[in-house]
């Protein structure tokens, strides 16, 4: 069973479904001691996008997760933040966010591997990659954050793992180290898997990647499951218990909760 899951979207990124309610009345169901809501930030300062709500979405995010919380304190435990790039022009606005006390925490999505316009799930040669690797890093350097979702992410449209993804896995995985900084096994991307969804590789299998896996498991990372829910039935599916099974098969260094 999943005890806390901190990794919880909402319909505002339009790319995910069902009401706020509903993902907390479905973790109540499944037992889930902690219920944190991180929808993909908004940007303050770039372009409008199709996966993330608009700034003036915003206040009503906080707003709705915050009433939710304390309807169900007797229940549950619901926590609110976001999923957030690390992007320069957006940093002063996230550390308003946590320093103003708006938010609980943030998690770490790299999904722009070197700016507004540049898709992780683009990459397609060793220097893009090594940017990835670079901008992650940065972003766990930065404090601002309380783990890395989805480090493998870059594999979305990279068909074998070579030497190139060696590489930049172990440097991912040292910094985390070195950072005491969790990693994400994430249940989305595995659930895309388990139902036969094509990635951009032209594989069912982009994250979370079993090389990478293997080397996070041998360097023994902090490792954190992650629901990635975008429906309020994924925050109890076969994804995460394909990922519970998965995780104890690589002998991961799983913990079960942050200190928020």
């Amino acid at each position: 069973m999943l005890k806390n899951n901190y990794h919880t979207h909402t319909s505002r990124c339009h790319h995910a479904v069902d009401e706020d309610e509903a993902y907390v009345l479905e973790a109540i169901r499944a037992g889930i001691e902690t219920l944190g809501f991180s929808d993909h930030i908004p940007f303050l300062n770039g372009p409008e996008s199709r996966i993330r709500m608009d700034i003036s979405e915003m206040n009503g995010y906080l707003e709705s997760i915050r009433y939710l919380r304390d309807k169900y304190a007797d229940q549950i435990r619901i926590l609110v933040g976001f999923e957030a790039e690390y992007i320069d022009d957006e940093i002063p606005f996230y550390q308003s966010l946590l320093n103003e006390n708006k938010v609980d925490y943030l998690i770490f999505g790299n999904h722009l591997y070197e700016g507004y316009e540049t898709s992780s799930q683009r990459i397609e040669n060793a220097a893009q990659l090594q940017q990835y690797v670079d901008r992650a890093i940065a972003g766990m350097k930065s404090g601002l954050f309380q783990y890395l979702a989805h480090p493998d992410l870059f594999m979305v449209n990279i068909k074998d793992f070579d030497e190139n993804c060696v590489k930049a896995a172990e440097q991912l995985c040292q910094a985390a180290l070195d950072l005491d900084m969790p990693i994400e096994f994430n249940c989305e991307g595995l659930r895309d898997h388990l139902n036969g969804h094509i990635f951009k590789n032209g594989t069912t299998l982009a994250y979370p990647h079993p090389q990478f896996w293997k080397i996070a498991a041998k360097m023994k990372n902090k490792v954190i499951l992650g629901a990635d829910a975008h429906a309020s039935t994924a925050v109890n599916d076969e994804a995460i218990k394909e990922a519970i099974r998965q995780t104890k098969e690589f002998n991961l260094n799983m913990i079960d909760h942050l200190e928020i």
